[in-house]
């Protein structure tokens, strides 16, 4: 069964239900030092809630990776 998300404002489908910590995982975005933060539905997420964070249909993520700039 896919699940339907909005990521970023994007909508994204999923074709099964995962965890977030398994969805950043595929973009390899959860390596300790990677700079990344995630709302899920208006709360942020502590990184050590991602693997326990099921995601479900009509969530909506806000990714968010730091960068260096000036």
């Amino acid at each position: 069964m896919s699940i339907l998300l909005k990521i970023n404002g994007e909508d994204v489908r999923l074709e099964s239900t995962s965890s977030l910590a398994e969805y950043l995982e595929g973009l390899k975005l959860t390596a300790p030092d990677s700079g990344v933060a995630v709302v899920r539905n208006g709360e942020i997420v502590r990184r050590a809630d991602w693997g326990a964070v099921k995601l479900a249909d009509g969530d909506e993520l806000e990714v968010v990776r730091a960068t260096q700039g000036g």
